[in-house]
């Protein structure tokens, strides 16, 4: 029985066909779970917003100054 030797090119190739043929499955199983742009930023602006309405309820509230300044210096990182 003799072997099949293949050569670096015609492995590359093989692997490059692979590797597409992977991404198109990928690509038609998950396509509709990844999000577009456009609802990333609609997302990111309503999260900015949220954020800013947060922030104003606190400047405008009758808590402690340092308390207020506690809050609003806060980077998550607790």
């Amino acid at each position: 029985m003799q072997q099949m030797i293949l050569t670096p090119l015609e492995l590359c190739l093989g692997a490059a066909f692979l590797s597409m043929l992977t991404a198109v499955a990928v690509r038609m199983l998950f396509g509709s779970k990844f999000v577009t742009r456009e609802e990333h930023e609609k997302d990111a602006a309503d999260h900015r917003l949220i954020l800013r309405m947060v922030r104003a309820l606190v400047v405008h509230s009758s808590m402690p100054n340092d308390m207020k300044e506690e809050i609003l210096n806060d980077r998550g990182s607790k």
